[in-house]
């Protein structure tokens, strides 16, 4: 009878699948995170996301079809392409400024953007998940803008002539986070408009 060689410690190791070795105490979360399941993410470049007359939720639509809609969560919102999450935008105000957090659908940050708001325009900063500026804005005072960076060329054009409306472009950064700059541009504008609708009041007293 052939005599056989006892399995090794290592030899067991080696074959084991990579996801049950042992990793150091140090990777543990690195680990867990590269073992968490990618989801699937819509490419919004092209896409179009708008609502009717009265407001409400807005609707996502990739080449003519609705795929996902956005709903309003607290200050921020809830993007899901039908029952599936593709991210959370948190709103964190302070001063005059705001800030978008993106996170993904396993709770990952994507991307801030973030708004200075002035007395009739705004300017957005995007940033990516480590904080470094991928993209800036002019002053916006209008429903269309670009954002501009070193390899990044973004926008959010207007798509309708009354309806919130916008088409947007997301050349070299994640379309969720020019998504979060259309909604926060939208809400600036009517922001802006009621604060002029309460100045003109003020002045007919």
């Amino acid at each position: 009878m052939k005599k056989t060689n006892p399995l090794t410690f290592l030899s067991l190791l080696l074959a084991l699948p990579a996801a049950a070795q042992i990793v150091p105490i140090g990777d543990v979360a690195a680990a867990r995170e590269a073992l968490r399941p990618a989801c699937p993410v819509l490419d919004l470049s092209g896409a179009t996301v708008g609502r009717g007359l009265f407001g409400g939720d807005f609707v996502v639509s990739i080449g003519g079809r609705d795929v996902g809609k956005v709903e309003r969560d607290g200050d921020g919102w809830s993007y899901k392409a039908g029952a599936a999450p593709q991210a959370k935008i948190e709103i964190t105000p302070s001063g005059s400024a705001r800030t978008a957090t993106v996170t993904g659908c396993n709770g990952e940050i994507v991307g801030r953007v973030v708004e200075e708001d002035g007395s009739d325009s705004s300017r957005y900063r995007v940033e990516n998940a480590s904080g470094r500026v991928i993209a800036e804005t002019g002053a916006v005072d209008g429903t269309s803008f670009g954002l501009r960076g070193a390899g990044t060329a973004a926008s959010v054009a207007n798509a309708h002539w009354i309806l919130d409306r916008y088409t947007l472009s997301s050349g070299g950064m994640d379309g969720r986070l020019v998504l979060a700059a259309a909604l926060m541009n939208n809400d600036a504008l009517y922001r802006r408009a009621a604060e002029r609708r309460r100045e003109n009041i003020g002045n007919r007293r």
